[in-house]
């Protein structure tokens, strides 16, 4: 299992934090549920943020290159 998370932490620049699973594993079945629905949360907040950045820099991008399109 160790080679498996190893190659999986050098995938896209990803990690995994063992500490913050061992935790897990080591909490009650239900705080365990709610810490790991906290932890995916924050991850797709961050999603989310990367995504609207995403967006918001390629419509700038659309949006200067019609500017450019027009004053020729």
């Amino acid at each position: 299992m160790g080679t498996v998370m190893s190659k999986r932490k050098k995938k896209k620049g990803k990690s995994f934090d063992t500490e913050k699973i061992r935790e897990l594993e080591s909490m009650e079945h239900t705080e365990a549920q709610e810490a790991a629905l906290n932890m995916l949360e924050e991850s797709t907040m961050r999603d989310i943020s990367r995504l609207s950045a995403s967006i918001e820099k390629a419509t700038t991008s659309s949006k200067v290159s019609e500017i450019m399109w027009y004053s020729y």
